[in-house]
C-alpha cells in the first residue's frame, strides 16, 4: 500500500492560527481532519471548511487530548500527524515529509518545537515533539497532558525538521505567562482529570486496563510521589531532552515544570480531602 498521510488537528476556537495550520498542510498531505471540542462560537469551521471536508464536532471536553482518538479513528491513512491549530510545517519539514514516510525502517518521528515569545522562536534544539507516525504503531491514551506526543510502541527517530509554534497566548517564557495559564488553568484541571477513572479517558489500540504506574502512584502518594517526580522531570529536561544547550531559557522552562508538579501534588491532595 502506498504511503499516505491523515493531518488531525484537534482545536477550540482556534480562529486566529487556524488557517496558518492548514495552508502549511495543503499540497502536502493526502486527508486533513479537523474535530472541534465543543460547538463552534467563532470562524474556526467557516475556514476549516475552505481546506476539508472532514470536519466534526464533538461534546466540548476542554481538553484536545479527549479528541484525539476519535480524530485517529476518522483517519483512513496508514499515518498520522498531529497538528495543533496554532502549529504548522516549516518549510523544509514540508519538502521532506514523504521520504520520512517512506523508511520502513522508522515507526515515528520526533521534530524540533522551538518556544515562542510573541513574535519569534527562541529555542534552536529543543523542545521536541512526537506528531508523525505510523497508525499501526500508535498506543494512545487520551489523559491530558499525555497528547503532546502520539505514543508508539515502535522506533522514533529525531530529526531537525521543525514545526513552528504560534501560540495564542505567549506560554513559553516569562512567569506571568506561566501562573495565568499553567498554574490557575491547567493545574486544577489536572488535578481533577487524575482523580477520575480509567475509563474516563479514551483509547486508541492501548492495550492495557488502567492508567500506567506513574499516575497510579501519583495519586495514591500525591505530595510525596509529586516531589520525587517533579525533581526526575527537571533533571530530565535539562540533561536527557537537552534543554541545557539553550543556556538560562532551558533552565528557567526546566524549573517552571519542577514548580507545576510540585503544584500540583498539593492540587490533587486537596481534591482528595474533599471527597
Amino acid at each position: 500500500m502506498k504511503n499516505k498521510i491523515s493531518a488531525i488537528i484537534p482545536v477550540y476556537h482556534g480562529e486566529k492560527t487556524i488557517k496558518e495550520a492548514l495552508e502549511s498542510l495543503k499540497g502536502v498531505v493526502d486527508e486533513i481532519i479537523v474535530v472541534h471540542d465543543g460547538p463552534c462560537g467563532d470562524n474556526t469551521l467557516k475556514i476549516a471548511k475552505k481546506y476539508t471536508k472532514k470536519i466534526y464536532t464533538q461534546p466540548r471536553k476542554g481538553r484536545s487530548a479527549f479528541q484525539v482518538a476519535f480524530a485517529l479513528r476518522k483517519a483512513k491513512n496508514n499515518w498520522i500527524l498531529k497538528l495543533d491549530d496554532d502549529e504548522s510545517l516549516s518549510q523544509e519539514l514540508r519538502k521532506n515529509i514523504r521520504k520520512l514516510i517512506n523508511n520502513e525502517e522508522v515507526d515515528a518521528y520526533s521534530f524540533i518545537h522551538p518556544l515562542w515569545d510573541g513574535k519569534k522562536s527562541i529555542t534552536k534544539t529543543w523542545p521536541r515533539k512526537t506528531v508523525l507516525v505510523r497508525k499501526s504503531r500508535i498506543s494512545y491514551l487520551g489523559f491530558p497532558g499525555f497528547d503532546m506526543n502520539i505514543n508508539t510502541i515502535g522506533k522514533v527517530k529525531k530529526t531537525d525538521y521543525i514545526i513552528i509554534h504560534k501560540p495564542k497566548e505567549n506560554q513559553d517564557v516569562g512567569f506571568r505567562g506561566f501562573k495565568e495559564k499553567v498554574l490557575k488553568r491547567y493545574a486544577p484541571s489536572q488535578a481533577k482529570n487524575l482523580l477520575k477513572p480509567f475509563k474516563t479517558f479514551p483509547t486508541f489500540q492501548y492495550k492495557e486496563k488502567d492508567f500506567p504506574l506513574k499516575i497510579k502512584l501519583r495519586t495514591k502518594f500525591p505530595i510525596f510521589t509529586n516531589i520525587a517526580y517533579a525533581i526526575l522531570v527537571f533533571f530530565k529536561q535539562l540533561f536527557y531532552e537537552g534543554a541545557i544547550r539553550e543556556g538560562f531559557l532551558g533552565f528557567q522552562v526546566a524549573f517552571k515544570t519542577f514548580i507545576y508538579n510540585i503544584y500540583l501534588g498539593y492540587l490533587i491532595q486537596k481534591e482528595k480531602w474533599k471527597r
